[in-house]
């Protein structure tokens, strides 16, 4: 199993694993809190309890979370490809994952670990997004599809750092124009009055990365269909949206949720 560095940060760390070929990793003991998505390929999961050894199949749009403290390892007879999202963890405050399913948000204690079937799918105006984990001290992993030739809010964050890695597709990046965050968002909108943001642009494509921190302007131009996983912290409902295609406000919007 080859793991590669993608970024990491005081808040969490984003990696991607490939395996060739029929191979079976070690038992290894998760050291922190670690979400597996599998992008390609499939893995036969197996956790090792006390008294028993459990297997679980996992293919591509699937995968796991796993807490501190459990034995695990992944076996496959074929190639694959996964990301992978960790964190350090508080060991006074239990694992909770917030689940919204568009009318409200519950939290659920993850012990031990998760299995990852079926992510909730959000739509939007340019593509669709999937949250496959959103935890409440740690962090956020989702995979984000754009459209050809659509775009995403030009938006920042007050709180929320977040890191996207390319897998398909050609994009334009906005990135490099940073406001105060901590002043009104009227006053955020003045502020880029006559910005010519054609100069913040940079061409991504397949394989590379960007990170935007609170304060941070951005903005994703798909020139060709654009599939890219994103890890960040968990602070989702921090969208300053400055100007929108769809005349969309700040914040979550509801109706989105509704799937």
């Amino acid at each position: 199993m080859v793991v590669k560095s993608i970024e990491t940060t005081p808040r969490y760390t984003f990696e991607i694993i490939t395996q060739s070929g029929e191979k079976t990793s070690p038992f290894a003991t998760a050291k922190n809190l670690q979400t597996v998505f599998f992008q390609k390929g499939d893995a036969t999961l197996e956790i090792n309890q006390p008294k028993r050894l459990k297997e679980i199949k996992l293919k591509a749009g699937e995968g796991l979370v796993v807490a501190p403290g459990t034995e695990y390892r992944l076996s496959t007879k074929n190639d694959f490809l996964a990301f992978r999202a960790s964190s350090e963890i508080n060991d006074d405050k239990p694992i909770i994952e917030i689940i919204d399913d568009g009318y409200t948000k519950k939290e659920v204690q993850i012990k031990g670990y998760k299995v990852i079937k079926n992510p909730k799918k959000v739509v939007k105006p340019w593509g669709y997004e999937l949250w496959i984990i959103w935890t409440k001290d740690y962090h956020v992993l989702k995979q984000i599809a754009m459209k050809a030739e659509k775009r995403s809010s030009l938006q920042f964050h007050r709180k929320k750092m977040e890191t996207n890695y390319l897998i398909e597709g050609v994009a334009d990046i906005i990135t490099g124009f940073v406001l105060d965050k901590d002043i009104p968002e009227d006053d955020l909108k003045k502020n880029i009055l006559g910005v010519d943001f054609e100069i913040y642009k940079k061409r991504l494509s397949k394989n590379m990365k960007w990170t935007s921190l609170p304060g941070d302007v951005h903005r994703v131009i798909s020139v060709k269909d654009y599939i890219a996983y994103e890890v960040s912290t968990t602070e989702l409902d921090d969208v300053i949206r400055l100007a929108d295609d769809s005349g969309r406000d700040s914040g979550r919007i509801h109706n989105e949720h509704l799937r």
